[in-house]
């Protein structure tokens, strides 16, 4: 198995930050590489290794000891990630991996022989590291781990999704401690200045953003725990109102209008003055009003949930995120 220096890490680390920047032409060059047989799938995101005009550098003999290495096989440029190149590389662990696409670019995750569990995906806004490291040490969001440019690494969070649970395993106190767990987080979320702005407990899909996980029979003692996940759209309100135009689109996409918009298919044009229209709306509105969408969001994922769960859910969930929240 190949041994790479710190010269060639530092070299394929830099090809790794690169990939979310990639330009089309490249991106297509790639692809056809792969469908020409001149690149194995998954060394296309070192591609540019092999096809680089720059002289006097590691780049083709790297390219060829990549395609020599038989862990580039399973775990292809996650396996160079610091976190998991120290495990996989270093101390000779073999994780299982698999792929997902729950956010917006490819998710790697995996799973260690000792039972713990690493992500690691794209960044879907620029300020998502800074959001989700501060959710990971509340204890709100996965914890945060060594990272590359453009990517988050964090802790793969137990427990299934609120939606994936019968409502028989959820009825009565169970529901109420969930009900009670989302007040919590998202009121300490609002403390820090942080609109969440993705609270689904369910959507028309049945899809959640609520990972709930039930005590064990050898661990009666302790309580439901429950987290949230992927703060791609959240808002840190520091700068409010003086937004980003990223953070007014972020805003602007949960809203109801923009839903209608984009079912009418609007685009181009449209949707600047859309924006332009939504960010001259923004700056009259205050912190709370911003804030305040979560718990819309929150509302009508309950309703959601019902529909498929059953009305009897809503009492006990209202119950515990009112006195949470609230309290």
């Amino acid at each position: 198995m190949p041994d790479y220096n710190t010269e060639e890490l530092t070299r394929l680390r830099s090809v790794i930050e690169d990939l979310p920047f990639l330009p089309k032409e490249v991106i297509r060059e790639t692809g056809r590489a792969v469908e020409t047989g001149q690149c194995p799938p998954h060394l296309a995101p070192f591609w540019t290794l092999a096809s680089s005009k720059e002289k006097n550098n590691l780049n083709s003999p790297l390219f060829r000891k990549l395609g020599a290495d038989p862990l580039v096989a399973d775990y292809s440029c996650y396996g160079f990630f610091p976190t998991i190149y120290s495990r996989i590389y270093q101390q000779g662990e073999r994780p299982q991996v698999w792929f997902d696409g729950r956010t917006r670019g490819r998710v790697a995750l995996f799973r260690f022989p000792n039972g713990e569990g690493i992500v690691v995906k794209p960044l879907q806004s620029r300020r998502e590291n800074e959001i989700a490291r501060r959710a990971g040490e509340a204890g709100i969001g996965p914890q945060q781990f060594k990272s590359l440019e453009g990517f988050l690494v964090e802790d793969l969070v137990e427990g299934r999704f609120f939606t994936e649970w019968s409502p028989s395993e959820l009825r009565g106190a169970p529901m109420y401690q969930v009900g009670r767990s989302l007040g919590s987080m998202l009121s300490t979320l609002h403390y820090a200045g942080i609109c969440y702005n993705d609270a689904t407990i369910s959507d028309p899909y049945g899809r959640s953003h609520l990972l709930v996980q039930l005590p064990t029979a050898d661990q009666p003692g302790q309580s439901l725990d429950c987290r949230l996940i992927d703060f791609g759209v959240s808002i840190l309100l520091d700068r409010f109102p003086d937004l980003e135009p990223e953070e007014v689109f972020n805003l602007v996409r949960t809203t109801p209008e923009y839903r209608l918009a984009s079912r009418l298919g609007i685009g181009g044009s449209e949707l600047g003055r859309f924006l332009a229209q939504y960010r001259q709306r923004l700056s009259s509105a205050s912190r709370d009003e911003i804030l305040a969408r979560d718990l819309r969001i929150t509302q009508e994922g309950l309703q959601q949930a019902a529909a498929r769960m059953g009305a009897d859910i809503i009492v006990p969930f209202q119950e515990g995120f009112d006195e949470a929240y609230g309290g």
